[in-house]
């Protein structure tokens, strides 16, 4: 079994990284190591399995979501093929466009 805790060093349960008491962070109701976590971890955590609580205690998060823009986006795809795909869409809409006109 693992020990997560060494010294005044704690893990973070989703990255796994060690840092100390001020860098991390226990939101939920969960006891011990799997309460602590980083508040950047967590966040990032939440936005892509978008839910709003602990998968683990089933606590709430209070969640304010912003939607991201279109230059965000085209800087950070998903995925790869996301880009392809946007450009084919525009090119196809300019191109009905005309022939509707």
């Amino acid at each position: 079994m693992l020990n997560f805790r060494t010294g005044n060093l704690q893990v973070c349960r989703i990255c796994y990284s060690t840092g100390d008491l001020q860098s991390l962070i226990a939101p939920c109701q969960c006891s011990g190591t799997m309460g602590i976590l980083h508040q950047n971890c967590l966040e990032r955590w939440l936005e892509i399995s978008n839910t709003t609580k602990c998968e683990i205690c089933q606590h709430e998060y209070e969640v304010i979501r912003y939607p991201k823009s279109l230059f965000y986006f085209l800087r950070n795809p998903l995925h790869p093929s996301d880009i392809r795909y946007l450009i084919n869409d525009i090119i196809l809409f300019i191109f009905l466009t005309t022939i509707i006109s």
